[in-house]
């Protein structure tokens, strides 16, 4: 019998580099996006914010190096 893939993690996290990071005010949260409604703590589209939040992002990058860029984000 085959062993069972893996499951893979279902968001994708990007490095970024560590200069890049600290010079430039990237817009890399939910709270920079304008899909995020703040008030009912919620995207537009339906996805889930807990991965995109700015604390979240931190720490991941923190840790690791990387963080989840949501793909579908819009800066004002």
């Amino acid at each position: 019998m085959p062993t069972p893939k893996r499951p893979q993690p279902s968001i994708r996290h990007d490095a970024v580099n560590p200069t890049d990071y600290n010079k430039y005010r990237l817009p890399w949260s939910c709270e920079d996006c304008t899909h995020y409604d703040r008030t009912e703590d919620r995207c537009t589209f339906g996805y889930v914010v807990k991965w995109h939040k700015r604390a979240y992002q931190k720490h991941s990058y923190e840790l690791s190096g990387k963080f989840a860029v949501c793909r579908f984000q819009e800066i004002d």
